[in-house]
């Protein structure tokens, strides 16, 4: 790796810090407000765990990606791209399911990181589906 590249990749995870920070901070405002309206904190529900953490990892890999993509393949490309595919329709997914079934939130009580590891599980499976999928598409074949 260069040093071009190196710095590249610091100043693509310090964007993605960046954006961590004003979602949290968008979050938090937004949990403060509930607060004075209903006067009931969101902030240890399982659904605002899930909507705070979600994200973190799409936020540092698309800092990441749109600091640096112009020293990629074109084969790079579309692997990130599905990557980025399946954290976006993961987190929504993850999301509307934890909505429909708040029993799932109940599983906060075993360890309070179970529903967020459910979520990042679906991400996993989605990105190693989309990831097969671009690979049969670019070679014709699987492997």
């Amino acid at each position: 790796m260069t040093p071009s590249q190196s710095g590249q990749k610091f100043f693509g995870v310090l964007c993605g810090l960046v954006l961590i920070l004003v979602w949290a901070t968008l979050l938090l405002f937004a949990d403060e407000h509930m607060l004075l309206v209903s006067g009931q904190a969101n902030v240890n529900s399982a659904l605002f765990v899930w909507i705070f953490l979600g994200p973190v990892l799409l936020f540092i890999g698309t800092g990441m990606y749109f600091s640096s993509r112009s020293d990629w393949s074109e084969m790079k490309r579309q692997q990130l791209y599905a990557v980025f595919k399946a954290g976006i329709l993961g987190f929504f997914l993850w999301t509307l399911v934890m909505v429909l079934f708040p029993g799932i939130g109940t599983l906060s009580a075993i360890s309070p990181m179970l529903p967020t590891l459910g979520g990042y599980l679906l991400m996993l499976f989605l990105m190693m589906f989309l990831l097969w999928r671009s690979r049969v598409q670019v070679t014709g074949h699987r492997k």
